[in-house]
C-alpha cells in the first residue's frame, strides 16, 4: 500500500518549508496540548499555547517568506491586514497545519467552540517529533519488565498467562531493536569522529553528545539495573519449564484461543 493511501499528500510539507523549525515547534506544543486537553482540544486553547510559549521563535518567522514557499511570486501573494504580528502568524501556522491534514476542525453548533481532532497517524508522528526533541526520554527497562511479568504468573499461573508470554515476545523484538540501535549509534559517532581534527570537537562529541544521546540513554542502563546478565537466565528457565508442562501448555493454547 502506498503511505499516501493513508496520509494526507502534503502531510509532510510543513517540515520542508524555510521555516520548518517554527513548524516543528508548532506540532510540538501540538502533541503537548494533545497531551494536556485530550479529548477536547479547543481552537483557542492551542493558539494560546503558541502564543504563550512561542515569541521568540515566532519573531524570527516571516509570513511574507513562508508563502513563497507555496510557489507563489511576491506579486501574486495576498497579505492580511498586519502578518507581522504574533496573533497573526499563529493562525497563519494554524491554518497551514490543518490544511496539511495535522488535524480536522469542528465546531460544536451548541456552544459554538471550535476543537481540534487527530488522526492516529498523526497523533504517531507527533510521538515521534516528540521523542527526538526531547531530553527526557526514560529507558524502559524490558529485560527486568519481562522478568517480572513471567515470574508473577509462573507462581500464579492465572487467565493471563499467555498475555504475558505476548507481552513478553514484544519486549524482546523492542529489545532486540534498541540493541541494534545502540550498534548503530556507536558505529555513527565512531564515524563522524574520523572527520574531526579539533580536540575540543572530539571531546565535545564523545563526553556532550555521545554520552548524552547514547551512553546514558541506552548503554549504561542495558548494563546496569536492565542487565541481560541478571535477568536472562531466569526468564529463559521459565519458558522452558512452561514448554516442558504439558498442563501450561494446554492452559496457554486454551488462552490463545480466546484472545
Amino acid at each position: 500500500m502506498n503511505l499516501f493511501d493513508k496520509l494526507p499528500e502534503n502531510f509532510f510539507s510543513v517540515l520542508s518549508r524555510k521555516y520548518k523549525a517554527v513548524y516543528a515547534f508548532a506540532l510540538v506544543t501540538l502533541y503537548q496540548t494533545l497531551r494536556t486537553y485530550k479529548t477536547q482540544i479547543k481552537r483557542a486553547d492551542y493558539i494560546n499555547e503558541l502564543r504563550s510559549h512561542g515569541e521568540e521563535i515566532m519573531s524570527l518567522f516571516d509570513v511574507k517568506l513562508d508563502k513563497l514557499d507555496d510557489k507563489a511570486s511576491e506579486d501574486e501573494i495576498e497579505f492580511e491586514y498586519d502578518d507581522t504580528s504574533l496573533y497573526a502568524k499563529t493562525n497563519y501556522i494554524f491554518k497551514k497545519l490543518l490544511a496539511s491534514g495535522w488535524f480536522t476542525l469542528e465546531r460544536d453548533v451548541k456552544t459554538n467552540i471550535e476543537y481540534i481532532y487527530l488522526p492516529s497517524y498523526s497523533i504517531r508522528m507527533l510521538e515521534l517529533i516528540n521523542s527526538l526533541t526531547s531530553d527526557t526520554n526514560l529507558y524502559i527497562p524490558l529485560v527486568h519488565q519481562t522478568f517480572s511479568e513471567l515470574s508473577l504468573e509462573d507462581e500464579k499461573e492465572d487467565d493471563y498467562m499467555f498475555r504475558s508470554l505476548v507481552s513478553a515476545r514484544k519486549n524482546a523484538d523492542e529489545l532486540e531493536l534498541n540493541v541494534t540501535l545502540l550498534h548503530h549509534s556507536i558505529c555513527v559517532f565512531g564515524h563522524s569522529l574520523d572527520t574531526v581534527f579539533s580536540p575540543n570537537e572530539v571531546l565535545k562529541q564523545h563526553f556532550d553528545i555521545y554520552r548524552s544521546e547514547v551512553a546514558d540513554k541506552v548503554y549504561h542502563p542495558m548494563k546496569t539495573y536492565d542487565s541481560l546478565g541478571l535477568y536472562a537466565i531466569p526468564t529463559m528457565n521459565i519458558l522452558k519449564r512452561w514448554l516442558r508442562d504439558k498442563r501450561i501448555m494446554a492452559k496457554l493454547t486454551s488462552q490463545a484461543k480466546l484472545d
